[in-house]
């Protein structure tokens, strides 16, 4: 019963896992971790700052709950984004914050769009934390597990070779991961010869502009919905501005544009849906209606948009319109019949001849 937005539930979930594993288990106190992604990396994040009792965390695709980071971090964090995440540049933010902390973390970004990591990077994730154990001297030393994480890691920044930013992390990495397990001279000397190449530099820079870029993005959207909350005529800016990113997310070709677009598309998308919840308990409809209208031209819209935007056309009294919100959906391919029929919002069009069409349409 834990969910996005429902941090009672999520709490009382917590803290009857924390309960029953304890009485149920004979477990080492200082060994406890926390998992999750989206906003499981929320939860996890915070049940391990509020218990102050877990040694590491592995949090993907979202950072802490509040905007306000903590001052003091009190365990390790294996944190991990995507390149196309609308969080890119929330991790990122985490990640600068646990070097300002000199708290212990580890940074990795695998390709994809906002979703959990494939179980290689998970894997990764828990090996770190074993060696973290070791070095905090929660479980003995062990010579061969040391080994195998010194040749995995060596054989992924082998890999690396031409991206001098993520060469050099990932070498900063392994020097304090195995600082006092092995001798570290040969990677910091690499480390220092890196760190001094021009194309090193370039990188940083490309980085930080990637960043420049998205927010700036993010606030010239923020001003045509800001437009468009005012009423209907500022549709037609917002959706010219969504369709003419949306042609760069499409581009075949990769690149840093198309990856930073469908970064910052997926985000704002996200964004609008969630924040339906604040208009409805305002009951401000209209501004809801065209907020759910404008999020059904964003590239791979998902049903419940659809759905939500039916139910918000209802409200508004437009039977018709709510009718076509379906359809489209239907026409996309993305609504089933049992995510129509789950939706209770959706009752009074049940009466409706339209309604056991629509249904005829999902079953065949």
């Amino acid at each position: 019963n834990s969910r996005n937005g429902a941090w009672n539930q999520t709490t009382a979930a917590m803290e009857a896992m924390w309960t029953d594993a304890f009485a149920r288990f004979s477990i080492n106190e200082k060994q406890v971790y926390a998992a999750g992604y989206s906003g499981g990396a929320r939860a996890a994040l915070t049940f391990a700052m509020a218990t102050k009792s877990v040694a590491g965390v592995i949090a993907g695709g979202a950072g802490f709950a509040s905007p306000t980071l903590p001052a003091k971090i009190p365990f390790a964090a294996f944190l991990v984004t995507s390149t196309e995440d609308f969080n890119w540049i929330e991790m990122h933010s985490v990640n600068q914050h646990f070097d300002k902390l000199k708290a212990p973390q580890r940074f990795t970004v695998v390709e994809g769009p906002h979703r959990w990591p494939p179980a290689s990077t998970i894997t990764e994730g828990l090996q770190w934390l074993r060696i973290r154990a070791m070095q905090s001297g929660f479980i003995a030393k062990d010579a061969s597990q040391i080994q195998f994480f010194t040749e995995t890691r060596l054989g992924e920044i082998s890999k690396l070779t031409g991206n001098p930013l993520e060469e050099l992390r990932a070498y900063e990495f392994l020097i304090e991961d195995l600082e006092g397990f092995s001798s570290t001279t040969s990677w910091k000397a690499k480390a220092e010869e890196l760190r001094s190449t021009k194309a090193f530099k370039q990188a940083v820079r490309q980085e930080q502009g990637e960043q420049r870029k998205m927010q700036s993005m993010s606030a010239e959207f923020g001003r045509l919905l800001n437009a468009l909350d005012e009423g209907q005529e500022g549709m037609k800016p917002a959706k010219n501005w969504v369709v003419k990113q949306s042609t760069i997310a499409a581009a075949k070709e990769d690149s840093t544009d198309r990856q930073m677009v469908r970064r910052v598309l997926s985000g704002l998308s996200a964004s609008i849906f969630e924040g339906r919840q604040e208009l409805e308990r305002e009951k401000k409809y209209a501004e809801l209606t065209r907020r759910l209208q404008l999020a059904t031209e964003f590239p791979n819209v998902r049903p419940n948009v659809f759905i939500e935007l039916a139910a918000a056309e209802l409200r508004m009294g437009n039977k018709k319109e709510a009718f076509e919100a379906l359809d489209r959906a239907v026409a996309k391919g993305v609504l089933d019949a049992a995510m129509l029929e789950r939706n209770t919002a959706l009752v009074p069009l049940k009466s409706d001849q339209r309604y056991t069409e629509l249904l005829k349409k999902l079953t065949k």
